[in-house]
């Protein structure tokens, strides 16, 4: 599994390039997809209901299915819990 350290060699800078190669790894993409899924949840958690912000949660949602489709058992803590498995 790839992390942000084995992309950057002792002192390098960060930069744009290496950020994209990052998030083309397999754990950028698993990172990019947990933000969405606990965004999208707490999104969809707002009370009263006409204070969510609709159109946002639905691109992050169209943004999860067709870039980051990951299943959403993979970030409930309590499936990973109950399997013992993790990333």
């Amino acid at each position: 599994m790839t992390t942000v350290e084995d992309i950057f060699d002792e002192g390098e800078e960060f930069s744009g390039e290496k950020a994209i190669e990052f998030l083309q790894s397999f754990r950028g993409r698993y990172i990019i997809g947990q933000a969405l899924f606990y965004a999208i949840k707490e999104m969809e958690s707002v009370e009263p209901e006409v204070h969510q912000e609709k159109s946002n949660i639905e691109d992050m949602k169209y943004l999860r299915d067709e870039l980051f489709n990951f299943p959403d058992e993979m970030y409930s803590s309590q499936s990973v819990k109950e399997s013992g498995e993790g990333i």
